[in-house]
C-alpha cells in the first residue's frame, strides 16, 4: 500500500449510494446544493435538517421527482439544546444512518463593538456548540455501529482571523481545532472524520449578514454553491482530512500559512473594512 505523510493513498473510496446521510442547514445555500448532488449524482438517502420547514418540503419534493432516493426532514433549529437533543436521539433510533455533514451556519458582519450579547450568543450556539455536541453524539453512535463519517464544514476564516466577522471567525477556528483533534482521537477506528473548508459561497449568508455591502454576493472571490458542493463530496468521498475547494483559495491558504501574520491579518482587515458612511454591522 502507498503512504504518504502517513494517508493511505489505496484507500478505497467512500461509498455513499443507497447510504443515508444527514446534512444539517439543508433548506438553502451549499446545504441545498449538497442534498442535490447527493441525491442526484450518488443516489445517497437523505435526512435534511434546518429551520424552514416549508423550504425543506419543496427541496424533498424536488429530489422526489427526479431520483427515487428516500428523503426525510426534521425541523431543527440548533441554537436550541432541546433541537439538537432531539436529533442525535432521532439518529440514534435510525440505524441505517452512515454519515453527518454539519454545514448549518450564520455570521455578523461588523465591527464587534457594535453588536450586542444576542448575536454573539446565536452565532455561537449555532456554529460551535452545536457542531460540537452533534459531532460527539454522532462519531459515538457510529463506533459502536463500527462504520460511518463525519464531516464538519469550517472555512478559510478558521485560520486567518477575521476583522469585521470576529464572531463568526472564532466559531470557525474552534471547529477546526476541534475537528482535528477528534480525527486524532478516532483515527484507528473505521470512522472518517474531516473538515471542508470554503471561502467565499454565494448564498443567503453573505445577504443575511450585511457582508453584501462589503463584498457582493456575486463577486468573483466568492464561488457558486453548486461548485462547492462538488469539491465538498469529491473530498468526502477520497476521505480528505481538509478539503479546500479551489485553487484561489488553496493558494491563499499555503500563502497565510508562510506569510507573516501581521501581513495577513491587515490585508484581511482591508478586505473586510466596512464601506464608509456605516459602521457595517449587521
Amino acid at each position: 500500500m502507498c503512504k504518504f505523510f502517513g494517508y493511505n493513498l489505496s484507500m478505497a473510496l467512500l461509498e455513499l449510494k443507497n447510504r443515508l446521510i444527514v446534512v444539517t442547514g439543508a433548506s438553502s445555500g451549499l446545504g441545498r446544493a449538497l442534498a442535490l448532488q447527493l441525491a442526484l449524482r450518488e443516489g445517497a438517502d437523505l435526512w435534511l435538517c434546518a429551520r424552514r420547514e416549508d423550504r425543506l418540503r419543496e427541496l424533498k419534493s424536488e429530489i422526489s421527482t427526479r431520483s427515487n432516493v428516500n428523503v426525510k426532514i426534521l425541523r431543527t433549529d440548533l441554537s436550541q439544546a432541546g433541537d439538537r437533543h432531539a436529533l442525535l436521539d432521532a439518529v440514534a433510533s435510525d440505524h441505517s444512518v452512515f454519515g453527518l455533514i454539519n454545514n448549518a451556519g450564520m455570521t455578523r458582519y461588523g465591527p464587534m463593538a457594535f453588536m450586542d450579547m444576542d448575536a454573539f450568543r446565536g452565532v455561537m450556539e449555532v456554529n460551535l456548540a452545536a457542531v460540537m455536541e452533534l459531532s460527539l453524539g454522532f462519531v459515538e453512535i457510529m463506533y459502536r455501529r463500527g462504520e460511518g463519517f463525519l464531516l464538519n464544514v469550517t472555512s478559510q476564516a478558521a485560520f486567518v482571523p477575521t476583522p469585521y466577522q470576529g464572531f463568526y471567525t472564532t466559531t470557525k477556528h474552534g471547529v477546526q481545532a476541534f475537528t482535528d483533534a477528534l480525527r486524532m482521537e478516532y483515527r484507528h477506528t473505521p470512522i472518517f472524520i474531516g473538515t471542508f473548508v470554503p471561502g467565499g459561497i454565494r448564498t443567503d449568508m453573505i445577504t443575511s449578514s450585511g457582508l453584501d455591502r462589503r463584498i457582493s454576493r456575486n463577486s468573483r472571490l466568492n464561488m457558486t454553491a453548486e461548485k462547492a458542493a462538488a469539491a465538498c463530496i469529491r473530498g468526502l468521498k477520497q476521505r480528505k482530512p481538509l478539503a479546500i475547494p479551489g485553487l484561489l483559495n488553496r493558494a491563499n491558504h499555503l500563502l497565510t500559512r508562510f506569510l507573516p501574520r501581521e501581513w495577513v491579518l491587515r490585508a484581511a482587515e482591508r478586505l473586510y473594512r466596512p464601506p464608509a458612511g456605516g459602521n457595517g454591522s449587521g
